[in-house]
């Protein structure tokens, strides 16, 4: 609970505060609300906070920093000293309860926490499905927030020791030595009356590691970042492996400097959605080794495949899309084929044309599995049990038998149409024209 004094000084301190505005070629998105730049006269600024407020009460809030001695002149906090210097205001209905600098918040707290109180982050939180991003610097998350996306400051994220880490590992729902699991129990009071709904908190963040504010990969600090949570996942083995790490390559970077420059921002925040959706991991070292992926049935031709850092269920429902169209599209119409054959030997292919595709199809699953960017533990047990030369041997049987079966079509239907042929006759022609082809079924072996 903020206390009154400090709600008080926050709000003198927004009217001190000049509003910020988007520099080229960010300039065709509007500003987030409440980006802010320090004032251009700091003394006057010191000024008319000290006539409206207690030396004490300006410490407390952070705008004045604690004298080293009792004779020391008051010291305005350093982003108040500088013009120009970007700030974030962070707000509830009621009016600003924290500010993000590039030194962190004023009110001391961990920015990656603080700003999921912030009315705007909820609601984008809440509306765009993407996760909190952590850029290195104010600026950098603002125009990240100018595009429609949830976004702070990774500040403080490198000092997570004692009981800030306790705190970060609270909010995020995180296990860490020592904790009793039933505190990781997220509180539910939708339906009972009496009680407000929860309000939209990240369950994870992405580190945004290259700079949206100067379109470049210069992000200071978010490899110490990043190095600092891979040892908290390593040595406390705290489950970090769903939090992402953002940092495009360079030809990527060239087509999201270029979206800045000539699409909306609605246009603007699908790409850099489509972006951040193929991020790997923060804690790469925190990923434990896969086991080995069994042969998949027929039964189950695709498999959910990893999770997204954007959307939980993005692989699942992705899957079973893919399922369906398979169904409807691919196999529907095989089984439907299968069973309408007239002559043993067509009928006979059929059911070994469906049987190939389907085996097919399970391994390209397991291929894309094994050697997809979504792997990120590829290692030799893997590499031998799925390899492209069985991938090759598969689609070899696959085109013989598709070659087989059409010769097979092509006899079938000019038997029929020759109404003096007896039944047994077309059988006899299908295998004829196989012979004259000299394309061998399967593995050569007789087909029925």
């Amino acid at each position: 609970m903020i206390p009154p004094p400090t709600m008080a000084i926050y709000a003198a301190l927004e009217k001190l505060l000049v509003p910020a505005t988007l520099p080229a070629p960010w300039d065709g998105c509007s500003a987030p609300p409440g980006y802010f730049e320090s004032p251009p006269d700091p003394e006057q600024c010191l000024k008319q906070l000290q006539g409206q407020f207690s030396h004490a009460h300006l410490v407390a809030a952070g705008v004045l920093l604690a004298p080293a001695c009792p004779d020391a002149q008051p010291e305005l906090h350093p982003d108040l000293q500088v013009p120009s210097r970007k700030w974030l205001a962070l707000r509830t209905p009621s009016g600003p309860f924290d500010y993000l600098t590039d030194h962190g918040c004023l009110s001391g707290r961990l920015p990656v926490l603080a700003s999921q109180d912030d009315n705007h982050v909820q609601q984008l939180l809440l509306t765009t499905e993407c996760e909190l991003l952590a850029a290195a610097t104010v600026a950098d998350a603002a125009m990240l927030l100018a595009a429609g996306l949830p976004a702070t400051s990774s500040l403080g994220l490198t000092q997570l020791r004692r009981a800030a880490l306790d705190d970060f590992c609270e909010a995020f729902h995180l296990a860490r030595p020592g904790q009793d699991s039933a505190a990781l129990e997220r509180p539910t009071t939708a339906g009972k009356p009496g009680v407000p709904p929860v309000k939209h908190k990240a369950e994870r963040f992405v580190i945004v590691a290259w700079s949206p504010f100067q379109l470049s990969l210069a992000a200071p600090g978010q490899e110490d970042v990043r190095r600092h949570l891979e040892r908290l996942a390593h040595h406390l083995a705290i489950p970090l492996q769903d939090f992402g790490w953002w940092r495009p390559t360079e030809e990527e970077l060239a087509s999201l400097a270029f979206a800045v420059q000539t699409l909306g921002p609605a246009a603007l925040n699908v790409q850099l959605l489509a972006s951040i959706d193929a991020c790997p991991p923060v804690a790469s070292s925190a990923q434990k080794k896969k086991p080995a992926q069994k042969p998949a049935s027929a039964s189950a031709a695709i498999q959910p495949g990893q999770r997204s850092v954007l959307n939980p269920l993005a692989s699942e429902q992705h899957a079973a899309r893919w399922r369906e169209r398979l169904d409807q599209q691919v196999f529907g119409p095989l089984q439907h084929e299968l069973e309408s054959g007239s002559c043993p030997l067509t009928q006979n292919l059929r059911f070994a044309h469906f049987a190939a595709s389907v085996a097919l199809q399970n391994y390209l699953q397991r291929v894309v599995a094994t050697y997809g960017p979504a792997n990120k533990t590829l290692d030799g047990d893997e590499t031998r049990l799925v390899t492209f030369a069985h991938l090759q041997v598969l689609v070899d049987t696959f085109l013989k038998l598709t070659r087989a079966l059409r010769a097979a079509e092509r006899a079938d239907k000019a038997g029929k149409a020759d109404k003096a042929d007896k039944p047994t006759g077309t059988c006899s022609r299908v295998a004829s024209a196989m012979d004259r082809q000299g394309k061998p079924v399967g593995n050569g072996s007789s087909p029925g």
